[in-house]
């Protein structure tokens, strides 16, 4: 099958990401550089590959153990949590949160859903059905044969990259299993992944830090905290016309209101079965199905900020962002951040707004140029805050 069979064609420049085998003896230096790469034949999970599939896990989750599973009636897929609406914006929860045992939610993903609307997006897409993805923590309870395989997986290699790489905690093992053009959108998380791919394929569309003002993250106390406002592919399911040409683009509105975006450039990786995907913390990356796909995930804390060095890196840029909008929250109420940030560009700040941002302004002095200061607090504000608020 060739790599890119049911894959979509990105609509932006992009490059592929690295692939080397994890016996290669610079695997660590890749590793250090904090970009994307993919290591073939990795030993962290060999034992598991070929054996954890759908079928077996059926066969060995224990009925009475219920798993975290989100629904939606489309295959998009989007991370929202309310606990993180401080800013109280008005929303549609994009997906609803169920408890189901592992033969159940085999037997709902395998049931035949009817058709997508032909030309439509993954966030507009409608079935007769919802989809179902599952995703898991993995805890005690599973089963003993479940765990028993676990244990084989390679801790002396995690672990000695962890060190060698001066990673914080392992903090999470996540388990993922949905099926075909199921969407992961795009968004970026604060912590290290070790991203494996057990069964199935997956296309993982991957964007540098540096591409933030492109990317346009909901505004920080939003519950879509972390999540691109952008659709990257802006097409369905399938994503290819009859001669295998991306047929989808962006709609003249959301040109209108993510501008930015035309100029954005990503990485793509087609993760196979026995493969590893290192994303590091804060890249933004964007994931489909290109198949029934069974995925576990290793995720570290980073390491802790030593000594700031000028000027500061695109990484550090993305927490300085997010600071700010802290920052306001704290001196303003978080619920009044939106109104500074669309008086901000409107150059219409009230006497208490003003204090804020340059108070702001004075501590921005110490890791920016002070040139580059308006503008990038233009770009903090830009496009992103201009949502419904609950009355």
């Amino acid at each position: 099958m060739d790599e890119h069979s049911m894959a979509c064609v990105p609509p932006f420049p992009c490059q592929p990401v690295q692939r080397i085998s994890f016996d290669d003896p610079a695997v660590i230096d890749f590793l250090r550089r904090e970009e994307p790469v993919i290591l073939s034949n990795v030993s962290l999970v060999r034992p598991l590959v070929g054996k954890w599939n759908v079928d077996y896990l059926k066969e060995n989750f224990p009925n009475d153990f219920l798993f975290t599973v989100f629904t939606s009636e489309s295959n998009f897929f989007q991370y929202w949590d309310e606990e993180k609406n401080a800013g109280q914006y008005e929303y549609t929860p994009p997906t609803s949160k169920i408890q189901m045992n592992f033969h159940d939610f085999v037997e709902t993903i395998r049931r035949p859903q009817g058709p997508s609307l032909p030309g439509s997006t993954p966030m507009s897409q409608s079935h007769a059905g919802r989809r179902h993805y599952l995703q898991q923590m993995l805890v005690t309870g599973m089963g003993e044969r479940i765990l028993d395989d676990f244990k084989h997986v390679d801790w002396g290699t995690v672990y000695g990259w962890k060190a060698q790489l001066g990673f914080g905690d392992l903090t999470t093992n996540l388990l993922l299993v949905g099926t075909t053009g199921h969407v992961t959108p795009a968004h970026y998380d604060e912590q290290h992944n070790f991203f494996c791919q057990l069964q199935g394929r997956k296309q993982v569309m991957l964007f540098s830090p540096a591409e933030w003002g492109k990317m346009y993250p909901f505004p920080l106390h939003h519950a879509c905290d972390r999540q691109s406002m952008v659709d990257v592919f802006r097409m369905g399911w399938p994503t290819l016309d009859n001669n295998g040409n991306y047929f989808g683009q962006m709609p003249s509105h959301d040109r209108m209101l993510f501008p930015n975006f035309d100029r954005a450039s990503g990485y793509e990786a087609i993760v196979h079965p026995g493969e590893m995907l290192y994303i590091p913390s804060y890249w933004w990356h964007h994931v489909i199905n290109l198949e029934e796909t069974v995925s576990l995930t290793f995720w570290f804390k980073c390491p802790p900020v030593g000594d700031l060095r000028l000027p500061i890196s695109q990484v550090q840029r993305v927490a300085l962002r997010r600071n700010i909008e802290n920052m306001f929250g704290s001196m303003l109420g978080n619920r009044n951040v939106q109104g500074l940030m669309l008086n901000l560009l409107h150059g219409a700040l009230t006497p208490e707004q003003t204090r804020a941002v340059e108070e702001v302004k004075k501590l921005l002095r110490h890791v920016l140029p002070p040139e580059e200061i308006s503008a990038f607090l233009q770009e903090l504000a830009s496009n992103r805050f201009n949502l419904p608020v609950r009355m």
